[in-house]
């Protein structure tokens, strides 16, 4: 029987022969037979022998799959019926937005021609607090009834501002007028653009006048104005807020200024192709900038150039601009009066009016314009008036897939299908999850789009 000194000798597969383990600190330099070369070895053999158990049991065990679902067309039409099928993610935003426009159903809120009015609606607003809408009446081509003229020849308008009222404010009641230190002068002075601050515990408003920011902060029963310069040359006609303590404006000669409320320093931070007239958010990082020349953009605040002229002459053939994160080469709209634009990210979708007054819906991921077929071709040469039974008589226009404003109150119409008789002046998207129904609101906490046409100020609610 062999001893036991002899269990500490290991053979040698090679040589087929035995040797003995030494102390790591007696064995010479390289020697393979060491306490610690021992252990590595049985450690490794262990381990390989272990991922050899777990192949075969993995070969032996696991379900193969069938050889037809490689076929090109049966092994697609299996995933497809299964929902395995993989799709990209563009595609299926692209299809999500396209079902989102077929289903928007059509709802009148206001139509101010049934009060004798004769004027168009030419802005609307909804109140956060009691849901109502506010609407502002265009008497003219350059006055509103919410702005006051100080003379007959209309050369100094006073702007009042109210607050709204909250029901759970025990306050009263109280319109707040802006002091004579907020008087217009027009045609040296004109306020081009205006957007409320997000924040929930401050009052504040951003203007463009001229080429100046106007920041207007109320303070418990006044209000304060502050004044700062964006640009010595080109006026200020677009104002968005980024976060409640960073507005982004728009400038005339192309250039898009952030304005850090804490700080009070202004920072370029892009260039547009040409005059910037409408700025919309997106997220914290992307922003829409509309402008003119038919141009529409959206812009990576993160990814964005480092030098940028701070005097650009976008009409010279010189002129250079940001390279824009996406674009909508469809975009048609060369207005200066930008309030027909609104964005929707819940929907991904952004909405504009054409010149053919008629809604365009574009897609936030790819930029494409997006035009949704009507669930039944039928619907196009039939559409029932709201006061009038159905009819079988044809439509003048249904070759272009165009609908006329007063005849369509079908769900399977879509909204860009529908033509207004009126310019569309204001576009809004809105989601009533903190509002009540009111107003004709279907259901609230679902998305939809108010727009102004005329004398009446429609809801198409999904």
């Amino acid at each position: 029987m062999a001893n036991s000194a002899d269990e500490n000798v290991p053979p040698d597969p090679e040589k087929k022969k035995y040797f003995k383990v030494q102390a790591n600190h007696t064995a010479p330099l390289g020697s393979k037979y060491t306490k610690d070369d021992i252990k590595n070895r049985k450690e490794t053999s262990l381990k390989r022998k272990r991922w050899e158990e777990h192949d075969q049991r993995v070969s032996t065990e696991k379900i193969k799959r069938s050889n037809i679902l490689h076929h090109t067309i049966s092994g697609t039409l299996l995933q497809q019926e299964s929902g395995t099928l993989l799709t990209s993610r563009s595609l299926v935003f692209e299809q999500r937005e396209a079902t989102c426009a077929r289903l928007f159903s059509r709802n009148c809120l206001v139509d101010v021609a049934s009060s004798d009015v004769k004027y168009p609606v030419s802005r609307f607003a909804r109140d956060p607090w009691s849901g109502n809408l506010l609407v502002a009446i265009n008497t003219a081509s350059c006055f509103n009834l919410l702005v006051s003229s100080s003379g007959q020849t209309g050369e100094s308008v006073h702007v009042s501002i109210s607050r709204l009222f909250n029901p759970s404010d025990p306050r009263p009641v109280t319109q707040y007028v802006v002091d004579a230190a907020t008087t217009f002068c027009y045609p040296g002075s004109i306020v081009w653009c205006s957007a409320a601050c997000p924040s929930s515990t401050e009052s504040i408003f951003a203007a463009g006048k001229s080429n100046d920011l106007l920041l207007v902060t109320g303070i418990e029963s006044s209000w304060n104005i502050r004044a700062f310069k964006m640009s010595p040359c080109a006026d200020v006609m677009a104002v968005e807020w980024l976060a409640p303590q960073v507005v982004m404006t728009g400038l005339k000669n192309s250039l898009v200024r952030l304005y850090d409320l804490r700080s009070r320093d202004t920072a370029s931070r892009l260039q547009h192709p040409h005059g910037v007239y409408k700025i919309r958010k997106v997220d914290d990082c992307r922003i829409v900038v509309a402008g003119a020349q038919k141009n529409l953009h959206m812009y990576d605040l993160r990814f964005t150039p480092n030098i940028i002229s701070e005097y650009p002459q976008p009409n010279k053939p010189t002129h250079t601009w940001t390279k824009p994160y996406l674009s909508f080469p469809d975009y048609a709209n060369d207005l200066i009066s930008h309030d027909e634009l609104d964005i929707s990210p819940e929907l991904g979708l952004l909405a504009c009016g054409s010149q053919s007054n008629r809604i365009q819906l574009f897609s936030l991921s790819t930029g494409k314009l997006v035009m949704p077929p009507p669930l039944f071709p039928s619907s196009l040469s039939s559409i029932p008036t709201p006061q009038q039974a159905p009819t079988s008589s044809s439509l003048p226009n249904h070759s272009q897939g165009v609908i006329e404003s007063g005849n369509s109150t079908c769900r399977d119409v879509p909204i860009t299908h529908i033509q207004y008789a009126d310019r569309i002046r204001c576009l809004r998207f809105e989601n009533l999850d903190a509002f009540p129904t009111v107003n004709g609101g279907i259901s609230a906490g679902t998305p939809s789009l108010l727009v102004s046409a005329g004398s009446t100020v429609e809801e198409w609610r999904m």
